[in-house]
């Protein structure tokens, strides 16, 4: 007996992978068989998951299903839509940090230029209270 590329077509298991892969590529193993209302447990396994499993399509854990990239591949096939395995992500060396040069305070840029009209600095002449005392300000 000849070694098969794929489950026969219209079969069980061809429809399952057909709606596995275009569910995302994974799903809950009732979901998928809810749309096969006639088959329980057993002949689902038998019919589905089990070839499936043998092809190399699925991986199969106690709950999920999900569609290997040969898999992917064979429903492309079979719709005719061939894309190739995505390509695996090459990460790149980090170079090393650098800190930036020390740069010192500008102390012009931070106060400004101080008042523009005339009078603004009439206040600094009145004397201040202090201890109930007026202290009169040394001036320049």
């Amino acid at each position: 007996m000849g070694r098969h590329a794929g489950p026969r077509l219209d079969s069980l298991a061809h429809k399952s992978i057909c709606m596995l892969v275009n569910l995302g590529g994974a799903c809950l193993k009732e979901r998928l068989k809810a749309q096969f209302p006639d088959e329980n447990s057993d002949s689902f396994y038998r019919k589905v998951t089990a070839p499936l499993e043998r092809y190399g399509f699925v991986r199969a854990d106690r709950y999920s299903l999900k569609a290997t990239q040969d898999g992917k591949n064979y429903v492309a096939e079979y719709f005719g839509q061939t894309e190739s395995a995505p390509q695996p992500y090459v990460g790149e060396i980090a170079l090393p940090r650098v800190a930036q040069p020390h740069k010192p305070l500008n102390f012009a840029k931070l106060y400004g230029g101080g008042c523009r009209r005339d009078g603004a600095d009439d206040h600094r002449e009145i004397p201040s209270l202090m201890a109930g005392q007026r202290i009169q300000r040394d001036s320049k």
